[in-house]
């Protein structure tokens, strides 16, 4: 049984991990620069990506933020999605 939970850990870390870095995305759209830079029109897109120390492969959490009025649904999308994937 130490073998499972080792694994229920990890498993449970990487989704921790996984919340983290959709959470930091909203934070970053936050920022004066990029408020700023929505302001003026300009092309930028925020996107949530974990890399997997394990495989080495970089991940899109489907978390990709583009403009103000659609913050709040992409992350919701996001974070939904993690959830009924585990």
């Amino acid at each position: 049984t130490q073998k499972l939970d080792l694994l229920d850990t990890k498993d449970r870390l990487e989704r921790l991990c996984e919340f983290n870095v959709i959470e930091q995305a909203l934070n970053v759209t936050r920022t004066t620069i990029v408020q700023e830079a929505w302001q003026r029109d300009q092309d930028l897109t925020i996107h949530a990506l974990v890399y997997g120390l394990n495989d080495g492969r970089l991940r899109d959490l489907n978390c990709s933020i583009s403009n103000n009025k659609d913050t709040a649904l992409v992350y919701e999308a996001a974070i939904h999605q993690l959830i009924s994937k585990y």
